[in-house]
């Protein structure tokens, strides 16, 4: 790594007026990761939790390996740091590239094998570059008040650089080479049938059916960028903290959780079945319900959960912390020689600012509770 600070060199004191600050830095260097339990390159065998004849037995657990190594990251990072107004703002930007290869995986295998699972290097290089911002900025800083905001922002990407066989992989449709590893590679929905009450989907290469060759890519469901906003404000005895996160993205909507909560189960339906088709001309958000896997709505219900039609905007808006706290003036403790008493109120996930289609943008999950909403009060006592 190397840096410059470049604003202690003579040319510099030409903008002394308003750069008090500068640095550029640079920095590269790879590592390795070996976070697997030992002696995983060897056969496992595990006891039979049913006995043949009150004698038990054993059973494989694991496959045997001895070819897997470390994989390898190499990091490089390019950053320009400035101040300006001496130091009152503050602000960095900063430039990025991870490429990693070689990296351990729990490779599938088919279950004729008898494991799902086993661990291996996988044979591809992954790149993740991003760009992140931040800044802070005294905006008053007098005796009595004081206020000061903090923001970041990033801007990530990541690409499938090489992956050696993929198409004869087990990740041949789930990766495609030159694109994101997050990107939404499935059917693409096209409503429903409103004479049938089916769920549609585009047959791709017109063949009349619908297979892995009918995917497409339809988006990516890694975030465009997030980050987060702070302010703190203090006026004589008083502080006030204010902390919000925000992230722009697709994800899992609540038609995603159908496939936990199918029509036919020892469950209560939610109310969203109720816009559900039952008759010819239905224009309606849900298709016609179904008990048996079977039937073309069965067929339809499960290809469903493999589309982009369970995916929608989940950007949000949270306040993430608020806080308000009053400090008892030192004029009350005068009989100490030390004291103080704060009292303060704290709230966490106040509230959500988004459109999204579901109970919770974050966990994307109809039937996972969402990050709690507390609020706390309390008092600090120090004598």
């Amino acid at each position: 790594g190397a840096a410059w600070i470049f604003s202690s060199e003579g040319f510099a004191s030409k903008f002394k007026n308003w750069l008090s600050f500068g640095k550029i830095r640079l920095s590269y260097g790879s590592s390795g990761n070996d976070q697997i339990a030992n002696y995983q390159y060897m056969d496992g065998w595990g006891v039979q939790s049913n006995p043949y004849q009150s004698v038990p037995g054993i059973a494989p657990a694991r496959l045997f390996n001895p070819k897997y190594s470390w994989e390898l990251s190499r990091k490089m990072e390019a950053g320009l740091e400035l101040g300006f107004f001496n130091n009152k703002i503050l602000s960095e930007i900063s430039f990025y590239r991870h490429r990693s290869g070689n990296q351990l995986v729990q490779y599938a295998l088919p279950a004729q094998t008898g494991f799902t699972s086993i661990i291996a290097n996988l044979p591809a290089l992954i790149q993740n570059t991003g760009i992140e911002l931040s800044i802070q900025a005294k905006i008053i800083d007098r005796t009595n008040l004081k206020w000061s905001l903090n923001g970041v922002v990033t801007l990530p990407h990541n690409k499938l650089l090489s992956f050696p066989d993929l198409e004869t992989s087990s990740y041949a449709t789930s990766y495609v080479i030159g694109e994101p590893l997050t990107l939404l590679y499935s059917y693409l929905f096209t409503g429903i049938d409103s004479t049938t009450g089916v769920y549609r989907f585009q047959d791709i290469n017109n063949d009349g059916k619908y297979t892995r060759d009918d995917y497409s890519i339809n988006g990516n469901v890694a975030p465009k960028y997030y980050g987060g906003v702070g302010t703190n404000v203090t006026y004589k005895c008083w502080t006030l903290d204010v902390f919000a996160d925000f992230r722009k993205q697709i994800g899992r909507n609540y038609l995603w959780s159908l496939f936990t909560v199918p029509p036919g189960g020892m469950l209560n339906l939610p109310t969203y079945y109720s816009d559900r088709w039952q008759k010819p001309g239905n224009q309606i958000t849900h298709q016609r319900l179904t008990t048996s896997a079977g039937t073309a709505a069965g067929i339809a219900f499960q290809r469903f959960q493999t589309s982009d039609g369970i995916y929608s905007d989940a950007s949000f808006i949270r306040i993430k912390n608020i806080s308000v706290g009053w400090e008892v003036p030192e004029g009350m403790f005068k009989k100490m020689k030390q004291g103080m008493l704060k009292l303060y109120i704290h709230a966490q996930n106040l509230f959500t600012i988004s459109q999204y289609k579901g109970t919770d943008p974050e966990t994307q999950n109809l039937i996972a509770l969402p990050p709690m909403k507390t609020v706390a009060a309390g008092f600090q006592l120090t004598f």
